[in-house]
């Protein structure tokens, strides 16, 4: 009898050990939805525009915290290039700044491309992702051609963050009107 309680003890603790280790569901952050022009996009509520890193075309938005993570919004002249924009643009520069500002190597990578539509607008989206001192990094691009005008909407993540699955989701849900 002995043996059989035992053993039903430890059934219960090792189903209460796989269910404690086990990976919690990502949480999405509820967010603010900010409009220009005729693109919307979401951003984590608790992040704030920083006044003195924007511009008229650039706008630069992190958490009260200031930390890493950011959302950057910017608003290019079309100049007819949107067809030859390319994730490799944005490799080497992620290169060359961590190279610059942190004195490291980094390999980034693009996990992700695609050309699509957004809305009906011709859309080009691509992830970057990449390990800056041991931490994982996103950088997660869209570029919209709407007319005269090239929306480029930047989500930067660092996973320790915690914004890496909202990002995610607002990245795929950037819209126009």
């Amino acid at each position: 009898m002995k043996q059989k309680l035992y053993l039903a003890l430890l059934i219960c603790l090792a189903a209460l050990f796989l269910t404690a280790c086990a990976e919690e569901e990502p949480e999405i952050l509820i967010s603010d939805t900010i409009t220009r022009d005729s693109l919307q996009f979401e951003i984590p509520k608790g992040f704030i525009l920083k006044e003195d890193r924007s511009t008229e075309t650039v706008f630069y938005y992190e958490s009260e915290l200031h930390e890493f993570s950011k959302v950057i919004y910017e608003k290019l002249d079309n100049d007819g290039s949107f067809e030859n924009l390319t994730a490799e643009t944005s490799v080497h520069a992620i290169k060359e700044y961590a190279k610059e500002t942190y004195l490291a190597k980094t390999r980034p990578e693009v996990v992700f491309e695609e050309r699509t539509e957004i809305n009906g607008h011709p859309a080009y989206q691509y992830i970057i992702a990449y390990n800056l001192y041991d931490a994982p990094m996103t950088h997660s691009h869209c570029y919209i051609e709407d007319g005269e005008v090239i929306h480029h909407i930047e989500y930067i993540g660092v996973e320790e963050e915690g914004y890496d699955a909202s990002f995610a989701l607002y990245f795929n849900e950037i819209r126009m009107d």
